[in-house]
């Protein structure tokens, strides 16, 4: 258990790390290989969902602050997607589920920050 993660779950096997965008955005090292739980704007655009941390973030574009939503597992991948497609613009809040991978820069002096994160094993949305 960790202190920074409040976990969630119907069991001590399966629970996921309930956190904000704000603090992955922060604290990405924090959340790297966990499963983690959060809240976002989620959008589809040619086959690819990106989650931000608000709808400002999301019209603005700013990728270096979103979550890819990888197309591993294709059941909720496709749920999310149809639910994003029913919505006007392709668009809405969500709450989704999974592994959080951080992709860190591999240059040196190419800054500290990761480049982008993304969540595969998508488990669950709402």
């Amino acid at each position: 258990r960790d202190a920074y993660c409040h976990e969630v779950g119907n069991s001590k096997d399966y629970s996921f790390c309930l956190t904000t965008f704000i603090q992955i955005l922060a604290n990405p090292e924090l959340y790297d290989g966990k499963r983690v739980l959060v809240y976002g704007w989620a959008n589809e655009t040619q086959g690819v969902v990106a989650l931000f941390p608000s709808i400002d973030s999301m019209d603005s574009a700013e990728l270096n602050s979103s979550i890819l939503i990888e197309r591993r597992d294709v059941d909720a991948y496709v749920g999310l997607e149809q639910v994003l497609q029913s919505s006007k613009d392709h668009r809405r809040r969500v709450q989704v589920g999974g592994v959080l991978h951080v992709n860190w820069p591999t240059r040196e002096g190419a800054g500290r920050g990761p480049r982008f994160a993304k969540i595969t094993q998508l488990e669950e949305f709402q």
